[in-house]
């Protein structure tokens, strides 16, 4: 049975083929066209990476290998650097 610590307390899982448009992060399993831009997931994220209730965060669907270069890695810690209180 939930206690009410488990009830108040929540961990954001982020998936990042939510920015799957593939021009904007090749980097993504399962890219979508019709994916949010680098702002518009910063503004879906930010009341739940700020509220008091956050646990923790975790970042899915980034398969590094597929970052040559390190850049789409670098502008998801931005974005997480953005939100986080």
């Amino acid at each position: 049975m939930p206690t009410s610590m488990s009830l108040t307390r929540s961990w954001l899982p982020s998936a990042e083929t939510v920015e799957g448009d593939p021009a904007s992060l090749p980097a993504a399993t399962y890219p979508q066209s019709s994916g949010l831009d680098w702002d518009q997931v910063a503004d879906v994220l930010t009341p739940m990476a700020r509220s008091p209730r956050l646990l923790g965060v975790s970042i899915a669907d980034f398969p590094p290998d597929l970052d040559f270069s390190g850049d789409l890695a670098t502008r998801i810690v931005g974005v997480l650097e953005r939100v986080l209180p």
